[in-house]
């Protein structure tokens, strides 16, 4: 868990914003915050929709990094294949970002716990294609994610539909100068080599 995530208290089953929402329990964390699986009370009909609520702490980051998921998801806007934020609030000390919430999980979990893709190449094949629309996507409007990952890649209960997801280290840079951003497993070799005494962290 990522030392952001860490200051954030156990949310299970708190309300939020009037009541609109609630928190149910957490599914995981990022790098800059963690997320719950959620519902939403709609205003107009007063019916419950499932959600996935991204919880930001205001202290120990700085104002870009707090925002910076916000603003790289408002460009994108509504993509099949990148997640959808609905809106965004502040309440208390806490930036609270709305998500779809795709049950399925995400992909790390369909490749190392449940092998989904275990000799199943058309699904593989869509599955990939659905990645590479959403980057697209993204590169479309200036959004490069700079952390792309199966940890990443969260997928519905029958797979019909692959969103990228967390962009916290996102970037609309064409050509970025930081380095070591990004999850040290997924590094090129070339970078790792760079920093051969990196023990490995997330930026």
């Amino acid at each position: 868990m990522s030392p952001v995530a860490d200051r954030i208290p156990d949310m299970s089953l708190k309300y939020i914003e009037h009541g609109r929402y609630q928190l149910l329990n957490r599914l995981g964390a990022g790098s800059y915050g963690a997320v719950y699986r959620a519902r939403e009370r709609l205003p107009d009909t007063g019916l419950y929709v499932p959600r996935a609520i991204k919880v930001i702490p205001t202290a120990g980051t700085t104002k870009k990094a707090r925002f910076r998921e916000i603003v790289m998801l408002k460009r994108i806007a509504s993509h099949h294949n990148v997640v959808t934020m609905h809106r965004a609030f502040l309440q208390g000390d806490f930036i609270f970002i709305v998500l779809d919430l795709l049950e399925g999980g995400d992909l790390r979990s369909h490749i190392n716990q449940k092998r989904t893709f275990c000799r199943k190449d058309d699904i593989i094949r869509d599955v990939f294609l659905q990645i590479i629309d959403g980057v697209e996507a993204c590169h479309n409007v200036r959004v490069y994610h700079r952390d792309l990952k199966p940890e990443n890649i969260l997928v519905n209960s029958d797979l019909s539909r692959v969103c990228i997801g967390d962009f916290g280290l996102a970037t609309d840079n064409e050509h970025s100068t930081a380095f070591n951003t990004g999850s040290r497993h997924y590094m090129s070799p070339g970078k790792l080599l760079t920093y051969p005494n990196d023990p490995g962290h997330t930026c």
